[in-house]
């Protein structure tokens, strides 16, 4: 049998902080896992341009926010980002919205990339009802890194879906679904019907 030692840095602070739980996604001689604080387990599983985190939070309490860092296991330039929130140790789904900061410095790297929020598009330079997409230091930092902030459905559930590289008819997609409603019919823009044209609502995830 072979053993593995992972090694993780932890930095101390002289003055004690609460911080909020964070999941860090890692890739080691094992596999993939994740660094967890503030809740009692995390696992991660990946493939096929998808991450799915479970986390499993103890007690009757439940976090208002978790922070995420996925960017070692987003393998590919479209990738989805599952996210579910489970209690105990038989797993139960939290009966609550739950907020969630992805921090990434690799996905959004350019000025193209688009986000989803369970399919549903989400602004890169502005707020939406779904999220926002954050630039740490503010717009005008040269830092490469982005927070992207929205919240899980009422089961503890989302799925982030992020494409680095999308082309005119994804890009035509994403606008069409963040500035028109997302009625169930088609789309109308100026008496044509948008998916007549290839470019109606987008779903992912």
């Amino acid at each position: 049998m072979k053993t593995y030692v992972l090694s993780e840095r932890l930095r101390a602070e002289p003055v004690a902080r609460s911080d909020p739980p964070t999941l860090r996604a890692a890739s080691g001689p094992a596999g993939e896992y994740v660094v967890a604080s503030g809740v009692g387990s995390a696992r991660v599983d990946s493939g096929g341009g998808s991450v799915d985190l479970t986390v499993v939070v103890g007690g009757d309490a439940t976090p208002p926010e978790i922070h995420v860092m996925p960017d070692a296991v987003l393998a590919s330039a479209d990738s989805d980002l599952s996210l579910e929130v489970v209690r105990g140790a038989s797993e139960t789904a939290v009966q609550s919205n739950i907020g969630i900061a992805a921090h990434t410095e690799t996905a959004l790297s350019g000025e193209q990339g688009l986000v989803w929020r369970n399919g549903e598009a989400m602004p890169t330079d502005g707020s939406s009802r779904y999220g926002e997409v954050l630039e740490r230091g503010g717009a005008s930092s040269s830092d490469s890194k982005k927070v992207i902030r929205t919240y899980t459905n009422a089961d503890g559930q989302v799925t982030v879906g992020i494409s680095n590289s999308p082309g005119p008819i994804q890009r035509a997609r994403h606008w069409i679904d963040h500035t028109l409603p997302s009625p169930e019919v088609p789309y109308w823009l100026g008496g044509v019907v948008v998916p007549v044209l290839g470019i109606g609502r987008v779903v992912r995830g």
